[in-house]
């Protein structure tokens, strides 16, 4: 009798083990679609498949988290690793998110709304998580003020909180009127900069290619360090700095060496006021909030070879003759086919409105002119 009470005991234990081993899954399922509709309010979850491995692992396959008009979220693979000490200290050792895809469409919210989205909570009694990985995540995000498509990997020491290391893949990122289009950005973790390369920068009709360079952060300031551009025809190298604490300043200096000055006439659509040869040489200072530069001054002078002035804009020539007290007549003929082998030009900025003050010099006399193109920086702003 003694020995069947044992032998139904243990059956019901090994039957009570092999149903919590085969309920397991959907116990984790459950639990799993609770806690992201905690942190993605109002969404509707769905996870395909669960295989859990009670000491070392749990595996979530073909997740995906949508609200309607908002976002929709699918995770390929998304595994969590512990061990039976990490659990006991409150830690998780490793996340994993594989092959996923992040769709947010945030309307006519702006990009510093996106946490919002999120309910992460204070974190209070939660598992911490010491590394994080996420390979070939697909990022398209839609907001007021930013739209950004690419492609990222990283890995996360979030003990340390800092990137080991990160791959980013850019298709296109509109902020603020600056279009960035095809780059990457690159680190390896024995590196403690990374590299960034960008096929194509826009804004306002200039036009910037083959951008590169190298990325540093320390402390609150991520610095771009050592970054060549061409631009006009000619190049321009420099460094910049940026603040990512809630001021977001920024300044940046630049070299410019061979800038062509009918590429700059053209791409800046100055062809019906005026047409101009020669290359430029000089410096400039940017400095602004967020992506927008707010002030600029620059000090620029042309190649020793000069350059032809041509200038076609009837009323620039009027108003020049009324502030000089010259004859029109003499002005138009000054002015139509100058020829000049020394020039200056100074950049500066009111009020965002863009300043060129130009000095020529030429065997038919000095020439003295400034064009001013209205409303070329934004308003002062937050920025990002």
């Amino acid at each position: 009798m003694k020995y069947k009470i044992i032998i139904i005991a243990a059956f019901l234990v090994v039957s009570c083990v092999l149903a919590f081993y085969i309920c397991m899954d959907n116990i984790v399922i459950a639990m799993a679609q609770r806690q992201l509709k905690s942190i993605c309010a109002g969404s509707v979850v769905t996870i395909g498949r669960c295989r859990v491995k009670p000491a070392t692992s749990i595996v979530l396959t073909d997740v995906e988290i949508k609200v309607p008009a908002t976002y929709d979220i699918k995770i390929k693979d998304l595994k969590i690793s512990y061990s039976i000490s990490s659990l006991m200290r409150g830690d998780i050792l490793k996340s994993y998110l594989g092959d996923s895809s992040f769709n947010i469409n945030m309307g006519d919210k702006d990009i510093t709304q996106l946490k919002g989205y999120f309910n992460l909570g204070s974190g209070k009694g939660a598992l911490k998580v010491n590394e994080a990985q996420v390979s070939a995540l697909a990022l398209t995000l839609k907001a007021r003020d930013v739209n950004f498509s690419g492609k990222i990997s990283l890995a996360l020491d979030l003990k340390e909180d800092r990137i080991k290391n990160i791959d980013l893949k850019l298709d296109s990122l509109d902020a603020k009127g600056i279009l960035l289009e095809n780059g990457y950005l690159k680190s390896q973790l024995t590196e403690e900069s990374a590299e960034f390369y960008v096929q194509s920068v826009k804004y306002n009709g200039v036009k910037m290619n083959d951008v590169s360079g190298s990325v540093f952060i320390d402390d609150n300031t991520v610095s771009l360090r050592s970054f060549s551009a061409k631009i006009f025809s000619g190049t321009v190298n420099g460094n910049m700095s940026y603040r990512i604490d809630k001021n977001r300043d920024f300044t940046i200096d630049l070299n410019a060496a061979g800038l062509d000055l009918s590429a700059f006439v053209s791409e800046m659509k100055l062809e019906n006021k005026f047409q101009m040869t020669g290359r430029l040489n000089g410096k400039a200072v940017l400095s602004g909030n967020g992506l927008i530069p707010s002030e600029i001054t620059g000090d620029f002078s042309t190649d020793p070879a000069g350059g032809v002035l041509v200038i076609k804009d009837t009323r620039f020539l009027e108003n020049m003759a009324k502030d000089s007290g010259q004859s029109l007549d003499i002005l138009m003929e000054s002015f139509k086919q100058y020829q000049y082998n020394i020039g200056l030009m100074k950049l500066s900025v009111d009020s965002g409105t863009l300043i060129m003050d130009v000095a020529l010099e030429g065997a038919s006399g000095k020439r003295n002119f400034n064009v001013i193109l209205h409303d070329f920086l934004p308003k002062k702003g937050r920025g990002l």
